[in-house]
This record gives C-alpha cells, sequence and structure tokens, in this order.
C-alpha cells in the first residue's frame, strides 16, 4: 500500500493519535507544546516545510539549546513529525539558509544549532531592502537614529551590567591599531555590538546590529579606515565614559556625532556610493 501524504492540516491529529499509549518521549525527541487552535490555524496558509522549521525553532527556543548543539537527526524528525523526509530537508534548509541551523558533514554530522547574529540578519535584510529600493544613505540615517538611543539608554543602566570592563577592553584593543590592522577593525566593531547589547533591549541590539553590520560589511570593509581609527578610537573612549559614568545625555550626543563623523568618512572615500541601492548579499 502506497504511503499516504500527511498534510499540514492533518500533522496534529496524526501525531494526536501516534502519541497516545506510546510511552515515554524519547530524550532526542523534539519536545512540541503549541495550541491546537493556533496551529490549525497557521497551518491553512503554510508549507509543511514552514510549518515544520517553526516547530523546530520553537523547540530550540523551549529547551535553551546553544549553538552549536546537536539537533535529533533526520530520520527521527521525520518518524516524530510524521512527515516525509523531504518536507523535513526542505525544513532544515530554511532554517540553514538564515544561519539558524547548520549542517555538519561526516560520521557524527547533522543538524546542530546555528547563531542567531545580527550578521545572518543583515544578510536577509539586505534581500527586503533591496526589494524595497532602499539606499545606503537610508541605512546612515537609520544607524544616526538607533545608536544614540541606545548609547543613552545603556548609560541609564550600566551600573546593572557587566558590560564596563568589556567596553574598556574593547577600546583598548583599537590602541594596537598600527600594530594589527584586523584586530583594531574587530575591536570597532565589536564596541558598537557592545553598546547595543549594554543598552538591554535585546530587539534594538539585534536590528542596530543587523543594521550596522550591512554598513561596514559593504561599505567600510572596501575602503582603508586607518586614518579614520584613531578618530574612532577616541570617540570610543568618550563613549564609554560617558557610558560608565551614567550621563545618558552626553552618551546619546557623543554617539550621534561619531555616526555623523562615521558616514563623513565613508562619504569622503566613496563619493556616491551612499545614493546606491542596497546590494543583496
Amino acid at each position: 500500500m502506497a504511503k499516504r501524504k500527511t498534510t499540514p492540516a492533518k500533522l496534529s491529529k496524526d501525531k494526536k493519535s501516534r502519541n497516545r499509549g506510546a510511552g515515554p518521549t524519547p530524550p532526542d525527541a523534539l519536545a512540541i507544546d503549541v495550541d491546537p487552535n493556533l496551529r490549525r490555524s497557521t497551518r491553512r496558509s503554510l508549507k509543511t516545510a514552514e510549518v515544520i522549521a517553526r516547530e523546530i525553532v520553537k523547540d530550540i527556543s523551549d529547551r535553551g539549546l546553544r549553538p552549536e548543539d546537536q539537533l535529533p537527526p533526520e530520520a527521527s524528525m521525520v518518524e516524530h513529525y510524521g512527515v516525509g523526509r523531504a518536507s523535513v530537508r526542505e525544513a532544515l534548509r530554511l532554517l540553514e539558509t538564515q544561519g539558524l541551523v547548520r549542517i555538519k558533514a561526516g560520521p557524527g554530522g547533522g543538524p546542530i544549532v546555528g547563531r542567531a547574529t545580527p550578521k545572518s540578519l543583515g544578510r536577509l535584510l539586505t534581500l527586503f531592502l533591496r526589494l524595497m529600493g532602499v539606499t545606503y544613505e537610508d541605512l546612515a540615517e537609520a544607524m544616526l537614529f538607533l545608536e544614540p538611543i541606545l548609547a543613552e539608554k545603556a548609560a541609564r543602566r550600566i551600573e546593572k551590567s557587566e558590560f564596563g570592563d568589556v567596553l574598556k577592553a574593547s577600546v583598548d584593543v583599537t590602541g594596537g591599531v598600527l600594530h594589527d590592522f584586523d584586530q583594531a577593525v574587530a575591536g570597532l566593531k565589536n564596541f558598537h555590538q557592545l553598546i547595543y547589547d549594554a543598552a538591554g533591549n535585546r530587539t534594538l541590539s539585534l536590528i542596530a546590529g543587523a543594521i550596522g553590520t550591512t554598513f561596514a560589511e559593504h561599505l567600510t570593509s572596501s575602503i582603508d579606515t586607518s586614518t579614520f581609527h584613531p578618530v574612532a578610537k577616541d570617540d570610543h573612549m568618550a563613549i564609554t565614559d560617558a557610558v560608565l559614568g551614567g550621563r545618558p545625555v552626553l552618551a546619546r550626543r557623543l554617539m550621534e556625532e561619531h555616526i555623523e563623523r562615521q558616514i563623513d568618512f565613508v562619504r569622503s572615500r566613496m563619493p556616491g556610493m551612499l545614493k546606491q541601492l542596497v546590494e543583496w548579499r
């Protein structure tokens, strides 16, 4: 008898029937606990692979899995979800393209939890920005709006966090600009992400990081920024002092001035580039 294809709408019902009297759930099985009404309403408009992808992400979050943690093998997912191998593979590919899952090759390989990073979000975001006709000038304006706000928020709560030492260390790294260019660049980029994180809002941190990373990867990485490093280091030191000193208004102003200098530097080195559409990379 040919195997009957399982549709998204039937998936929940099949799984309930399969689980009755099945005994304890195997330790490597994905534990899914979704409101049946919500599941039915969403699955009407989603492909089976999209449903599975959402459930995998939910399980990663619910179980507190970390990057590089092993996920159940593909065969276990096929059995657990009651869908075909092709649907599971497509779901994993969807997550892999967004950096949320990595497929490890070789013996002992299989699906592994990826990293939800600003860079990964920025890569996906560029596709939408390109289709919307967004320019790098628009990105710059978004940076100029978001980063001063986050510096101000960081200054209002820095005493409650542990970012003080790492902020100082990030500034210190850029002091070796003449000796280790790559390390200095990494320190300059890391400083901004530390400010985002210190602000305490993970949504704003992720969005600002995606925008800032895209701007840096597409523009500043294409030019010699060595002459700007000393300026950036001085700016970072002043911002750090304001943030750690609990002076939010000053921190906001200094960050705004710093971003303006960064944008002006790019504009002076790449005339007309800010007017171009964001590339999908």
